[in-house]
């Protein structure tokens, strides 16, 4: 486990001041070296800053999101080829966000560090973003959330089976009834 989050520190460090070749924004940029030299935190200084920010210290809170700036960045490179439609820029945007709701809802005395924990916010805030901008008619998350479940478990099904599994057979492996799967295959075959 130590050296998976070793490894993910040095892809960080290595990627961090590099761009994809199609990001050719000024801004962008500045925003990348600006951020290049700030130290990550240390389990122990990591308590210490949020047991600050929970008694409402601004700074510490402030701290804890400057040295984890890089994470939506490296986060955001793998969103950037998943859509045509969004810049760098937006979707380092929707990473912070998702960065600065992970550090509100953070429990430090949680035995799991931090860049962990706000992975699962930043890809939130992510692919919230992507699926924005993905159709022309945007779905609200629940039905996007919904379907995604749906082809998953219809794709294990069809695996375990062997065989395309029907609307019955998937709707008794969710535990949903079969017209709401009927509903999801109508909106897989429209997305």
């Amino acid at each position: 486990m130590e050296a998976k989050k070793r490894a993910v520190i040095k892809d960080v460090k290595e990627e961090e001041g590099k761009c994809p070749a199609n990001i050719e924004n000024s801004a962008v940029n500045a925003y990348f070296r600006s951020i290049k030299g700030r130290a990550l935190l240390t389990a122990d200084e990591e308590k210490k800053l949020f047991k600050k920010a929970k008694k409402g210290d601004m700074r510490a809170r402030e701290a804890i999101i400057n040295a984890n700036l890089r994470l939506p960045i490296y986060l955001a490179k793998k969103y950037l080829y998943k859509t045509s439609h969004l810049k760098m820029g937006d979707l380092i945007h929707a990473g912070n966000e998702g960065l600065i709701r992970a550090v509100r809802t953070f429990d430090p005395a949680k035995e799991c560090r931090f860049s962990t924990y706000a992975t699962f916010w930043i890809r939130s805030a992510l692919e919230r973003e992507v699926g924005d901008y993905e159709h022309a008619i945007r779905k609200p998350m629940y039905v996007v959330d919904g379907l995604k479940r749906y082809k998953k478990e219809a794709h294990l099904l069809a695996h375990k089976l062997e065989r395309c599994p029907s609307s019955e057979e998937v709707a008794a492996e969710m535990g949903e009834s079969v017209a709401w799967v009927k509903e999801k295959e109508n909106l897989s075959i429209l997305c």
